[in-house]
């Protein structure tokens, strides 16, 4: 498996299993390395964490 953009920059890289879903809002940029300057609106109970994709959000 390729190291990913995050582990290249910082070292060490943690993966771990989504346990919830927020609302976020004025990305600039999908980045390699994650979203850039994401702005946090609040949780969303009502979605199921397996649920959410990468292209359900695009």
């Amino acid at each position: 498996m390729a190291e990913s953009a995050a582990a290249e920059q910082h070292g060490v890289v943690r993966w771990f299993d989504p346990v919830l879903v927020v609302d976020i809002d004025d990305v600039r940029e999908w980045a390699p390395g994650g979203l850039r300057h994401p702005s946090y609106k609040g949780q969303r109970p009502d979605l199921d964490p397996e649920g959410i994709t990468l292209d359900s959000l695009q």
